[in-house]
């Protein structure tokens, strides 16, 4: 259970904790480096995105829209990431979902197995952060 492994080893659940100590060991940054490699392989991946053919080979060409509607580097890193999902046969909605009001998400967020949650509120703040087995595991995340 994710409760008990929380409970045991709180550092892998605290993303600075996490960046530090993979910073400890390889001298690098897990972040960046995740980041640099998404950006790096991003155009290979649309390459194989179009190669894809039928209904499927559809689904990421709409989920790609946004990025050339948008410059914006966290937009493209999302859709490549949710384009990923399409390829490899799963629902990028079942990965990550929002909600509105926080009343709601706790209850949806309960019945989550595994997933990305944004938690929007009224003055326009957004929290990000990922649920394994219904449990918050990391919050306060800076986007997806």
């Amino acid at each position: 259970m994710i409760q008990d492994f929380k409970a045991r080893w709180p550092a892998l659940f605290d993303i600075s904790e996490i960046n530090a100590e993979f910073k400890r060991i390889t001298t690098m940054s897990l972040q960046s480096r995740f980041l640099s490699q998404i950006d790096m392989l991003s155009d290979k991946l649309l390459k194989v995105f179009q190669k894809r053919g039928g209904q499927i080979g559809r689904r990421p060409q709409t989920i790609m829209e946004p990025m050339a509607e948008d410059d914006d580097v966290d937009v493209g890193r999302e859709c490549i990431i949710k384009g990923l999902c399409v390829y490899l046969n799963e629902n990028p909605d079942n990965l990550v979902k929002e909600y509105m009001a926080a009343d709601d998400a706790f209850t949806s967020i309960e019945e989550t197995t595994v997933g990305i949650y944004i938690l929007k509120s009224q003055d326009r703040s957004e929290d990000f952060g990922i649920v394994l087995e219904g449990q918050k595991v990391l919050q306060g995340l800076d986007n997806i």
